[in-house]
């Protein structure tokens, strides 16, 4: 399990930018701290179901956008990542939710943020 978390933690780390090449001075590391746990109390399933999210979310985006000239949802693809969807549970969730709960909240925050439509 700890083999998985710290996969995981890279993964989420990767996604982040934070070993991003260039000049650019990146402040501090992202350290992942959600203020909500989806359907249990464990802080690696939750990050495991919030990095799985992510993933389904920007992968359904890119063969949505390959496939066909209309995307299923506008929601800007800089913003499908575990930091930004951490966040935005974040400023609405606390405790023990539901998955459907999270996925409604982070939904509804990626598509504000975006300043998109849901469907073009």
């Amino acid at each position: 399990m700890n083999r998985l978390f710290l996969i995981l933690v890279t993964l989420m780390m990767l996604s982040s930018g934070m070993f991003a090449g260039g000049t650019e001075k990146i402040s501090k590391p992202f350290v992942p701290d959600p203020k909500f746990r989806v359907e249990h109390d464990d802080y690696e399933k939750t990050l495991l179901f919030v990095s799985g999210f992510s993933y389904a979310l920007a992968t359904s985006q890119a063969v949505s956008e390959s496939t066909t000239k209309e995307a299923w949802h506008c929601v800007d693809s800089e913003l499908l990542n575990s930091k930004s969807i951490i966040d935005i549970a974040n400023e609405k969730l606390k405790g023990v939710v539901t998955a459907e709960n999270f996925s409604l909240v982070v939904l509804d925050g990626l598509i504000k943020k975006s300043g998109l439509c849901i469907y073009r």
